[in-house]
């Protein structure tokens, strides 16, 4: 019973665990089948207008990890691509505080939220009024971080996680009103690698969890020894003729049923040693066959007998051995009386009718006629 309880815990733990891995695998591997021929994810945003001189994001890390976590995970390069009217657009990353004083009193648009959609993903704005004028263009100022007066940036987002950088977007010669046309990519280089494991982490899970909930049990089998006398009984409640076995065989009444074994009955028993005497009269033995041959006696008999000669005593044994038992002595013999010898209730009954002997009043050792 707790071996069952545990097995079952653990197979419903690891199928808690399986599934979602698995899951979360099969979700990523169908975002990769629309990825670009060089593994990546590209889109394009909406067509930003702006009558300053500038479009401004004041925390691209807060933008990304709010809009686009997946950006920041390790092995992930993000790609911005900005034309404007008259070719590639300046961009760059540095320090708000470098940023807002280059833009002070100046006119430009600040990028408020870039939301993920089908299409062009929609791009969030709000105008910043100004009077002044950048003292120089943005390709003279020595506070970027990182910048590229080509129209392409790229940078890894996992490298600058935490740091707060404005991002920069301008007319590389600080001409006002600007048209900017964005396009990001992004590579997750650790995609694949990611999907093939949970895939494989979910399914081995699941595999284990389906075979600790699902293995068999052990059937239990009961088995009921009864005593010899109540096999009749039993092979009369379950119908079938009552099996004879030898001795202390054990005796197997499925061969006997008709139809399946009942639940929990074992159809085993075993045979009795004997079989009980059927109720009657006590058999009564026949009495011995009497034989025309003269009765034969033993040696001792022959030596106990008046008128015989014993027979030479055998020489003394080197060892002792085991002798059978001696037959009884007959009785002395009694004047004007005949014995029988050996008497009729002897274990051993004799092969012919017990013959008469006289024995002489004058005969030694003869007691008179009591």
């Amino acid at each position: 019973m707790l071996v069952r309880v545990v097995r079952a815990v653990i197979g419903t733990c690891l199928l808690l665990i399986g599934l979602p891995l698995l899951l979360a695998g099969g979700a990523l591997w169908f975002a990769m089948q629309h990825q670009d021929p060089a593994g990546g994810y590209s889109a394009r945003l909406t067509t930003i207008s702006s009558d300053g001189y500038a479009v401004v994001a004041s925390d691209v890390d807060a933008l990304l990890r709010r809009e686009a976590p997946f950006t920041r995970s390790g092995q992930t390069t993000l790609r911005l691509t900005a034309r404007t009217a008259t070719g590639p657009a300046f961009v760059g990353l540095a320090p708000p505080a470098d940023v807002a004083r280059y833009l002070a009193s100046v006119p430009h648009t600040r990028v408020d939220q870039v939301r993920l959609a089908r299409g062009p993903l929609p791009v969030v704005t709000t105008p910043v009024a100004g009077v002044a004028v950048p003292a120089a263009g943005p390709d003279a100022q020595p506070f970027w971080r990182t910048s590229s007066h080509t129209g392409a940036l790229e940078w890894s987002p996992s490298e600058l996680r935490g740091e707060q950088l404005a991002l920069v977007v301008m007319d590389p010669h600080a001409a006002a009103p600007v048209r900017v046309d964005l396009a990001a990519r992004v590579q997750p280089q650790w995609l694949g690698s990611t999907t093939l494991g949970l895939l494989v982490l979910g399914t081995v899970l699941l595999l284990v969890a389906v075979v600790a909930l699902a293995w068999p049990t052990r059937p239990r089998e009961i088995v009921y020894v009864v005593p010899p006398a109540q096999l009749p009984e039993i092979a009369a409640h379950l119908g079938v003729p009552v099996p004879r076995a030898a001795a202390g065989e054990p005796v197997d009444l499925a061969g006997s049923l008709a139809g399946p074994v009942p639940a929990g009955f074992s159809a085993t028993g075993t045979a009795p040693a004997c079989a009980p005497a059927a109720a009657g009269p006590p058999s009564v033995l026949p009495p011995p066959v009497e034989s025309a041959e003269p009765p034969t006696s033993s040696p001792a008999e022959s030596a106990s007998l008046p008128g015989s000669i014993p027979d030479p005593a055998p020489p003394a044994p080197a060892a002792p051995e085991p002798r059978a038992p001696e037959a009884p002595h007959p009785p002395a013999p009694v004047a004007g009386k005949t014995f029988e010898w050996p008497p009729p209730h002897t274990a051993h009954p004799p092969t012919a009718s017990p013959t008469p002997v006289p024995v002489p009043a004058s005969a030694p050792g003869a007691r008179p006629d009591a």
